[in-house]
This record gives C-alpha cells, structure tokens and sequence, in this order.
C-alpha cells in the first residue's frame, strides 16, 4: 500500500518504508510493532511522536 497519510499508514502498517524525494530511495524503515487492535488513540499518540523522533521533517 502506497499512502502520503502518516496516520494512515501507523493504523494500517507493520512496517513503514519511507522514501525521500526525487531522486526516490530508501531513507529508512520504521517497525510498527503494536498489535492493529491495541493502535488505540493514546498509542497513535506515541507511535507518532516516535516517528517524528526518526524521522524528524518528515510528514
């Protein structure tokens, strides 16, 4: 699945690839490892704030 939706992707994904701009590569790869059914609001909050840490800038 190909998605420019953050939130998206943590509540969807067990991994996320995320790929820099043109040219495209691999900037890095982040492991979504809470169960679908545990992604409750207060764990959306920390996967993304673990994200942002990783991957400073990027949306």
């Amino acid at each position: 699945m190909v998605t420019h939706n953050l939130r998206e992707a943590l509540m969807l994904s067990d991994r996320i690839i995320v790929l820099e701009q043109r040219p495209a590569h691999v900037l890095g790869m982040f492991d979504v490892r809470v169960p679908r059914q545990h992604r409750n609001p207060l764990v959306m909050s920390d996967l993304l704030r673990s994200f942002q840490q990783k991957f400073p800038g990027v949306a």
